[in-house]
């Protein structure tokens, strides 16, 4: 986000030019607080913002903002913490994420631009059935 301590609170909530962090916040950590995490026996869920980079594969900054309005090091409070970091963003992070996941050993995905049409299509997709075609197609 342009302000990243529009996380605190989820203030960014109010703020309609923000859809693909509502997104974020709508489908991916209501979906994980709801019952996901839960049914899988997860921990962590937690969301937090940092300074829009400008650019896709930029260089992502070293700090950001927890929904609390605490600072966080990404480093320390996210790259060390965690073993899946999901970075749904304005531009495309794969390139530092992918490094940083390489450097501290989590695993990481990203998806920029999120909007209705990829959250209706890729997204909503039966990736069993995907396979069960994709085998066919291979014995062929």
């Amino acid at each position: 986000m342009e302000d990243p301590r529009e996380a605190e609170g989820f203030h960014f909530l109010k703020n309609p030019d923000l859809s693909i962090q509502r997104h974020a916040y709508d489908v991916f950590y209501q979906g994980l607080r709801d019952s996901v995490l839960h049914d899988l026996g997860l921990v962590g869920g937690e969301m937090f913002a940092y300074e829009i980079t400008g650019g896709s594969n930029l260089d992502l900054p070293a700090k950001g903002v927890a929904t609390d309005g605490s600072e966080i090091d990404l480093v320390e409070d996210v790259y060390k913490k965690y073993d899946l970091v999901l970075c749904i963003s304005t531009y495309s992070a794969t390139a530092p994420l992918t490094a940083f996941a390489k450097q501290y050993g989590f695993r990481g995905a990203t998806m920029h631009g999120m909007n209705q049409i990829i959250l209706n299509s890729g997204l909503a997709v039966d990736y069993f059935e995907v396979s069960r075609q994709a085998e066919k197609l291979r014995l062929g």
